[in-house]
């Protein structure tokens, strides 16, 4: 169809190819986690700085991403990346 963004749930953001939800239950990063996964997604993985600035813009309050400090590994993206500042 040539859409330039995915059809997404209601109450869900389009941007790009993906689909964001944002929740308004407040729960810790493993059972945000958890939730993610129970609805086919995972965390917020920022791939790029104009990703970063869009969702440093909207004001939902305070939000889990997809990354974690791993032992020995420094900071990993839930897709398996590392982080290295430029990401």
């Amino acid at each position: 169809t040539g859409d330039s963004h995915p059809r997404c749930p209601e109450q869900w953001i389009a941007y790009r190819w993906s689909c964001y939800s944002f929740s308004k239950e407040k729960k810790d990063w493993h059972s945000s986690q958890q939730s993610c996964w129970a609805q086919g997604a995972d965390l917020l993985v920022i791939s790029d700085t104009s990703e970063m600035d869009l969702f440093k813009s909207i004001q939902m309050g305070c939000f889990w991403i997809g990354l974690r400090n791993s032992t020995g590994s420094g900071w990993i993206w839930e897709d398996g990346s590392i982080l290295n500042g430029t990401k």
